[in-house]
């Protein structure tokens, strides 16, 4: 289902684990109909009330999620939820539909008796990119205006049986396959692959009616899936897919590097037939297994991103540095035969820090006593997220130092110079702490032909991330070998450089 995805882009949503679904269920599905079709596939019921914002970051913490994004993170929420409560406000309805923009939300507030209706529009509206108004009594958003109005539809007959099947937890998704998405998926994937028996699909989209999941969450955390078949026979081919999609999984090298003991965590995490349903109840023991690895994976990728992001606006300086000067920077500037400062000092106009490239008397080494108090101010684009201590002024992004690098020495190398081409070529690398140095100082990365990997790679990574001369960043994986990374790293040798 594609945009299930797309909850998590509503921070409320994301977050909204003490949420309880009260007995309103069936007046949340009346309220909620008039802005279904028959390709409206997931529902999720949110209380505001009823939201303990504490419980919920004290587990995100557990899981090892950093508490200065968290704090800022749950500050905006706690806002959010703050107007939807002084306006009255209780619970919030999510609708997605197959046939609405793939990143679209629709965000509707069943009527209560004492609820400040203008107030809430204005409370929805705070939602980033959100417009809303009032529709018989109902409050709806979108950060699509033009899903701001009914649809000639009704509410899935299965959709309260799917509700009550998970009544009382504190968040509930519900999904409910419609039948053109079924068809759809039939025509598009007639057969399963190999690795899941090559059987036909048709059991699975003509098997299962719907599927809904609820979550508690306080000290502890569980979750309670429960899938209804159109029958017992149904149910059973659904749980052999599940085992196939199991052992399938168990096998890809990205499961094992994610859940090494995904092997002991499958029975677990296998639910019971019960006669044309399929239960699955997974405590908090099962569920930190899983998330735990899940929560550091997701740290270490945006940690990636970021540091992809720094690479590039570094590689995108020292271009602007080449418009200029006709080269790239060296390594460093010398006075009297001595390096005085890094290239990362002299980018800084190219980085919008010409301010701060004025305070260094540029005829001074980098830790001269005036230069040496400008270490404190490195700017943030110099500061690696791997780093464990980055507020001591080093760095780990560094240039290749070397004979046939593009930093061979005191003079600047211009595009020209690189005959290997600038998309082979490597300009700034993200090397191991170890080999981090203080920004100003004018001390890289000295390759070694024989072993180039030599303090390089990130260990959490497996590899590191790297800036070509054309500007472009990729990641290069701890197992290249050493002549392909060395041809990566020279800019005249007419080496072949490797996928």
């Amino acid at each position: 289902m594609k945009k299930i995805a797309f909850v998590c882009l509503l921070p409320m949503i994301t977050f909204a684990s003490m949420v309880r679904a009260g007995e309103g269920a069936k007046a949340a599905v009346q309220a909620a109909a008039p802005f279904m079709d028959d390709l409206t596939f997931a529902m999720v019921r949110l209380d505001l009330q009823r939201i303990d914002l504490s419980a919920v970051r004290e587990r995100l913490q557990g899981l090892g999620m950093p508490k200065k994004e968290l704090a800022g993170v749950f500050g905006v929420i706690e806002s959010w939820r703050r107007s939807f409560l002084e306006a009255q406000g209780k619970e919030v309805i999510v609708l997605l539909n197959w046939a609405d923009p793939l990143d679209a939300v629709v965000v509707l507030i069943p009527p209560q008796q004492k609820s400040d209706r203008f107030a809430l529009v204005q409370a929805m509206e705070k939602l980033p990119g959100f417009k809303a108004q009032e529709a018989g009594g109902v409050i709806l958003g979108s950060n699509y205006p033009s899903l701001l109005r009914k649809r000639q539809g009704q509410a899935p007959p299965e959709l309260l049986a799917a509700l009550a099947a998970v009544d009382g937890t504190v968040l509930q998704v519900v999904v409910v396959p419609p039948p053109p998405l079924r068809r759809a998926f039939e025509e598009m994937v007639p057969r399963f692959p190999k690795e899941l028996g090559s059987g036909s699909t048709a059991p699975l989209t003509r098997g299962i009616k719907w599927l809904a999941a609820g979550l508690e969450l306080d000290k502890k955390l569980s979750v309670r899936l429960v899938l209804q078949a159109s029958d017992a026979a149904a149910a059973q081919e659904v749980l052999k897919l599940v085992g196939l999609m199991y052992q399938a999984a168990g096998q890809l090298r990205e499961m094992k590097e994610l859940l090494p003991d995904f092997a002991k965590l499958a029975p677990m995490l296998t639910p019971k037939v019960e006669g044309d349903r399929l239960t699955l109840a997974v405590g908090d023991k099962e569920m930190s297994q899983v998330l735990f690895p899940l929560a550091a994976k997701v740290q270490v990728n945006a940690k990636r991103a970021q540091s992809s992001n720094n690479l590039k606006q570094i590689a995108l300086a020292m271009h602007g540095y080449h418009d200029v000067k006709k080269s790239f920077p060296p390594s460093a500037s010398y006075g009297k035969g001595k390096a005085l400062l890094s290239w990362r000092v002299h980018l800084l106009p190219f980085l919008d820090q010409a301010a701060l490239y004025q305070e260094f008397k540029l005829d001074e080494p980098w830790d001269s006593p005036h230069n040496k108090k400008l270490i404190a101010k490195m700017p943030a684009v110099f500061r690696s997220p791997f780093q464990t201590r980055p507020e001591d002024g080093k760095t780990m992004y560094l240039v290749p130092i070397g004979p046939s690098t593009i930093f061979p020495g005191t003079k600047g190398i211009s595009v020209r110079d690189i005959t290997d081409g600038t998309s082979n070529t490597i300009l700034v690398v993200e090397a191991s702490e170890a080999q981090a140095v203080y920004w100003t100082q004018p001390q890289d990365f000295r390759v070694d032909p024989k072993d180039p990997a030599r303090g390089l790679f990130v260990p959490v990574l497996n590899g590191t991330n790297v800036a070509f001369a054309d500007g472009s960043v990729r990641f290069v994986s701890h197992a290249v070998t050493a002549e392909g990374l060395y041809a990566m790293f020279t800019r005249n040798g007419g080496d072949v450089i490797p996928e």
